[in-house]
């Protein structure tokens, strides 16, 4: 008889040898065994020794080791994939910023994603239609006006805007807006 929760602490003690816990070999290589000629002492021999080993430090230490690591394991998971998520929404906002700077349809934006799938690049499987292009540009559009403003309000910034019209060797009229910073 022995403790699996020590025993999976040992092992990884052994892969580990830096670490300071010390584990009892007997429970650790399951080498306990019940003292006494009758069963009923044998019984009490080894409740006494299960109840002797669960209070005591190097199990209670074992308990803790693999509750760490199961927290740690789940949190991790939890990091690499809210990453992974972040990374793919961040492909897709520069493929709409693309889009937009560039003035091309929103219906291209399906298109340049399959591209991009093409040539190996994890696109995730939302934000891909025309519409949800549509929606990451005018977001976009709101954080760089918001950004802009903070910036001309915090740093006291002077603006000067030109209106001209003007007329083309077509003759079509033209007006001009030009925003300048003093």
């Amino acid at each position: 008889m022995g403790c699996k929760l020590c025993v999976k602490v040992n092992l990884n003690i052994e892969k580990k040898p830096e670490s300071h816990v010390h584990l009892s070999s007997e429970w650790t290589q399951c080498n306990i065994a019940p003292s006494g000629d009758t069963i009923a002492k044998q019984q009490t021999s080894l409740r006494k020794k299960i109840s002797k080993h669960k209070s005591s430090q190097p199990h209670i230490t074992a308990e803790s080791i693999i509750a760490r690591s199961n927290q740690e394991t789940f949190e991790l998971q939890v990091l690499k994939t809210t990453k992974l998520q972040f990374e793919t929404t961040k492909k897709i906002f520069c493929t709409a910023y693309f889009i937009a700077k560039n003035q091309r349809p929103y219906v291209d934006m399906p298109k340049l994603v399959d591209l991009q799938v093409l040539n190996g690049i994890s696109m995730g499987k939302v934000l891909q239609t025309d519409k949800s292009c549509a929606s990451i540009i005018d977001h976009i559009a709101n954080e760089m006006r918001i950004k802009i403003c903070n910036d001309i309000i915090e740093n006291n910034r002077k603006l000067c805007i030109i209106v001209d019209e003007s007329t083309t060797l077509s003759k079509k009229t033209m007006l001009i807006i030009l925003r300048t910073r003093i």
